[in-house]
């Protein structure tokens, strides 16, 4: 039954010209953030109406976006951290799209399009081609090619132009930043971001490459205009009012962030190591699971690098810290034999958290600011086992 509802929406919306005696409106509405994870920037879609213009009827409403994704589909998880995720576009009616923000009390507004006669035609075929069986499915990239950034490929294809955006507004200067902005309440998921996205974040990008976030776009249609000048939008109004922040979570309480946690192990780590260093032994299986942790956290980090085709995994300077050779240290801490192989490991472990700090500091990729603890606490657990490795050697020599 939804199928065959959403072939009706699909075959009422899909039109190849403007008939004679119809006018068609044309609006950029935009959600505000939701609660989920994916909801984080928002959400857009271009509403298209279909107006009878001698009685003054709406003869059809629906909302076209491009930001639909099935969680049922063969491997969907496993494809979307390798990358493989495919997106697609959609129509639906009007007060259903509208409906479901209201419900989960998601503002949102509306900007209509200035658009001339010739350019309404133009855009009702754009969208149509986006509706074609090779067209209707795409492969998603989330900064890159997404429900925003559609959105203004087919207005700039319709008004054959390129549309001047004016400023997000927003204070960040990198893609990292305006994520950090957006999951300010979310520290868990952006401490994710932080680990598994590498130094290509961390590059200066111009306002037109922040519309990866719908709220900046909404933002930035505000004043925005084609190269002959004329304005992108009529104005902004509320299709849906609620306050902007009912839908999302409130922030993380202090002892729960990955700062306290971060820090929490950097001082567990400094009370065991300075335990140790008066003992002249190893508590080997704190080292064994401080290193156990940080391998598994390699394996992660190999995965994204190596196998995924996520473009802003790689380079990804974190791997000078953590990587698989970590299990080199949790596993041969335990072997006798082993002693010589880790002793060297720590050596250019030591080095290799050093060269990762001047590099968080020269500002070539950002951290979380929950590395820093947790950084210094692989260092101390470092040069704690590299000292009593030497002052055991001393003794037996």
């Amino acid at each position: 039954m939804k199928r065959f509802a959403l072939l009706i929406v699909l075959i009422s919306f899909v039109l190849p010209f403007m008939k004679a005696g119809d006018e068609y409106r044309f609006s950029v509405l935009t959600c505000m953030p939701g609660s989920e994870i994916y909801e984080l920037e928002g959400h857009a879609g271009i509403r298209v109406q279909r107006i009878d213009t001698v009685t003054g009827a709406i003869l059809a409403d629906n909302v076209v976006d491009w930001g639909n994704f099935d969680f049922s589909a063969p491997n969907f998880v496993y494809r979307f951290v390798k990358g493989e995720t495919d997106y697609s576009v959609d129509a639906r009616p009007t007060p259903y799209f509208l409906g479901a923000y209201a419900y989960q009390k998601r503002k949102v507004y509306e900007q209509p399009l200035n658009l001339n006669d010739a350019q309404k035609r133009r855009l009702i075929e754009v969208l149509n081609d986006n509706f074609s069986p090779e067209a209707r499915i795409y492969r998603y990239n989330y900064i890159k090619d997404n429900c925003a950034t559609r959105i203004v490929n087919v207005i700039e294809k319709a008004v054959e132009d390129t549309l001047t955006l004016s400023s997000s507004r927003l204070p960040a200067s990198t893609f990292r930043e305006a994520m950090s902005y957006y999951h300010r309440n979310y520290p868990w998921y952006q401490f994710g971001i932080n680990l598994a996205l590498g130094s290509s974040l961390d590059k200066k990008i111009d306002d037109r490459l922040m519309m990866f976030s719908p709220e900046a776009l909404r933002r930035m249609l505000e004043g925005a205009t084609y190269s002959g000048g004329g304005e992108v939008i009529s104005g902004t109004s509320v299709a849906v009012d609620s306050p902007v922040a009912t839908a999302i979570l409130p922030a993380t309480p202090w002892y729960l962030t990955p700062m306290a946690v971060a820090f929490a192990v950097l001082i567990i780590t400094l009370i065991i190591t300075v335990h140790d260093i008066k003992r002249k032994n190893i508590s080997r299986w704190y080292y064994s699971l401080l290193y156990s942790v940080f391998g598994i956290l390699g394996l992660v980090l190999t995965f994204l690098i190596f196998i995924s085709v996520h473009e802003a995994t790689s380079p990804n300077w974190l791997y000078l810290w953590l990587n698989p050779l970590c299990f080199v240290a949790s596993a041969g801490i335990w072997v006798k034999k082993a002693k010589k192989l880790v002793f060297c490991y720590q050596i250019v472990n030591f080095v290799l958290l050093i060269a990762l700090l001047v590099i968080f500091f020269t500002g070539v990729q950002k951290p979380d600011p929950a590395f820093y603890p947790l950084v210094s606490a692989d260092i101390i657990a470092s040069s704690a086992y590299i000292y009593i490795s030497l002052c055991s050697r001393k003794t037996i020599s």
